[in-house]
């Protein structure tokens, strides 16, 4: 019997960090703010009036929040991936033993 089994799945990796309550909070800003129509620039220049800074402690810029905002869109889809296994090449083969 011959096959190739193939797994695709995110359980596997273990470098996935948790997010700190800090930018657990600046993401929920983030989102929040973009689902009620802001732009980035909005978005950066509301954080820095709110006093809320990075978690370096640095002011909020377009181009941060954008990439803030496209990390966390790329990692809620990678951890709401199926998990897919699948058999290919799969192949029987029967063989006849005659003796002698």
């Amino acid at each position: 019997m011959c096959f190739t089994f193939h797994t695709k799945t995110h359980l596997l990796n273990n470098d996935i960090k948790s997010l700190s309550p800090q930018q657990k909070l600046i993401h929920h800003i983030i989102f929040k703010l973009k689902s009620q129509g802001y732009d980035f620039k909005q978005i950066s220049n509301s954080l820095n009036k709110h006093n809320i800074r990075t978690t370096t402690g640095k002011k909020f810029y377009r181009t941060l929040v954008w990439n803030i905002y496209k990390k966390r869109l790329k990692r809620n889809e990678f951890m709401s991936q199926s998990i897919v296994d699948e058999y290919q090449d799969f192949d029987i083969e029967f063989y006849r033993v005659v003796e002698s």
